[in-house]
């Protein structure tokens, strides 16, 4: 590259030959051509690797970098590793942009920030992989630092903010408190990285463009259940940095609350984990883990654990009040014969 681009934009590659084309042209057509777009193949059993490399041929501003499989997280860590420009974007190559999508999140990174650092946000539009839209995301164009937490976690905007992409990272930011995705974790790596930005930034900028679009596809990673141990491992880290972001900044009761509710999905997920045919444990491993949960996090449970489910707000109440095996023998049956549905609210089974 002649100079160091504005921004590097990071696409991971695993199994995507189906849509990876299509994101990339996407990007390539950008009205804001000041970018270089880093391919990352994450040892790819499919024609991802190929493709990548076919596309380095289109355009002197694509870098490809072929690895052996190390997870999301690892090809998004070696995209940072590897970037050149003053900003980070981040595009799952599932998913594809807007042309002006570049354009107006570089415009959200003001030039007066005076040494601080930090990150800047905008929408995204949802929807199936038939092209109907489900939902429009959009945000209202603000600046929030460390004392505006309390105004921002005390609305409604902040549950939608916790994807990587639809967001610009200043790279220096990233590399200042060497921010990166952390391997192990294998469901909601963007929630634990972008939790970790907003407590080390200086501020957070946001606009009311929704270029990103955002495709639903059916048996997405983020509906698959890992093992209990990595889905607690998700809810402790994100619970940690929460913590300590209420010890570094004054917030009401209100927005402490919000934030707290931002991970509620996580104990959801770390209740049923063991109850899917893939993770299935025996009975005395599964009451120990919730025992453990029990133990450590009963107060959160109490809190701020408030389920939509019949099913889950029966399961709350059962493990509040130290019913733990009833609560194991109840989802056991429930799970293995999967009439959990009838639990659900009235209407349409909302999906987790």
């Amino acid at each position: 590259m002649e100079k160091q681009p504005k921004i590097s934009v990071i696409v991971p590659a695993y199994n995507v030959e189906k849509y990876l084309y299509r994101c990339v042209e996407s990007i390539l057509g950008q009205t804001f051509s000041d970018f270089e777009l880093l391919l990352v193949d994450d040892g790819s059993p499919d024609n991802c690797g190929k493709i990548c490399d076919e596309c380095l041929k289109k355009d002197k501003r694509i870098r490809v970098f072929h690895q052996q499989n190390m997870g999301l997280s690892g090809a998004r860590n070696t995209g940072i590793d590897q970037a050149l420009g003053e900003y980070v974007v981040f595009i799952d190559p599932d998913d594809y942009v807007g042309s002006n999508y570049l354009l107006n999140l570089i415009a959200l990174m003001h030039p007066d920030t005076d040494g601080r650092m930090g990150f800047g946000i905008q929408g995204y539009q949802i929807i199936k992989e038939n092209g109907e839209a489900l939902k429009r995301i959009t945000f209202t164009s603000d600046t929030y630092r460390k004392t505006d937490y309390d105004r921002l976690f005390a609305g409604d905007e902040y549950c939608e903010m916790f994807s990587v992409w639809a967001k610009i990272y200043d790279r220096s930011f990233l590399n200042a408190f060497n921010i990166r995705f952390d391997p192990p974790v294998r469901f909601a790596e963007d929630v634990i990285f972008n939790l970790y930005c907003m407590e080390m930034c200086d501020y957070i900028y946001t606009g009311s463009a929704s270029d990103y679009i955002y495709v639903n596809y059916l048996g997405t990673r983020s509906k698959i259940m890992t093992p209990f141990d990595s889905e607690y491992y998700t809810f402790y880290s994100c619970r940690d940095i929460i913590k300590r972001m209420l010890k570094q900044t004054q917030m009401s009761r209100p927005a402490e609350d919000g934030l707290w509710k931002s991970i509620e999905f996580m104990v959801c997920r770390i209740l049923k984990t063991d109850y899917h045919r893939k993770n299935e444990n025996n009975r005395s491993l599964r009451i120990r883990h919730l025992k453990s949960l029990c133990k450590y996090d009963i107060n959160y449970l109490r809190r701020y654990y408030v389920p939509d489910y019949r099913l889950d707000k029966l399961g709350r109440w059962l493990l509040i009040h130290g019913f733990i095996a009833l609560y194991d023998f109840l989802f056991t049956i429930l799970f293995r014969f999967k009439i959990q549905k009838m639990f659900s609210p009235p209407g349409s089974f909302k999906k987790q």
